[in-house]
């Protein structure tokens, strides 16, 4: 099912809870799965196939709010009801664009690729 355009852009109200509620959200959920994946002290306390598990749930989130991230900086206005740098940006304000950045273009598809993809290729079977 195709997602419908919105008719009008945020409001005010929806872009400051985006701009003070769910980008610091992102942004410290990825640090925090970043210092537990780094770091992992829990890993000791659970049964070997728990540990398994909770690694592979960190790290699915922690690509799962890089990639947010990430797409918040190049995301055009208003799509798909999604928060975009560029609602809060003045007209200078120049969006990440992945064709000029390959490494951010890169990173985005590793990104994609990692998580929540039933991908043959990404898990050896071709």
């Amino acid at each position: 099912m195709a997602n419908k355009m919105p008719s009008q852009p945020p409001s005010v109200a929806t872009l400051q809870e985006v701009i003070e509620v769910h980008l610091p959200y992102e942004t410290i959920r990825l640090v925090e799965m970043y210092a537990l994946l780094r770091k992992p002290v829990y890993r000791s306390k659970l049964e070997s196939d728990v540990a398994e598990a909770v690694d592979d749930a960190l790290l699915v989130a922690f690509c799962t709010h890089a990639r947010n991230l990430l797409e918040f900086f190049f995301r055009d206005p208003d799509t798909n009801y999604y928060a975009a740098a560029m609602d809060y940006a003045n007209p200078n304000y120049e969006k990440l664009d992945l064709e000029k950045n390959p490494n951010a273009k890169t990173l985005y598809k590793e990104l994609c690729a990692q998580i929540n993809h039933f991908d043959l290729q990404a898990h050896g079977c071709r």
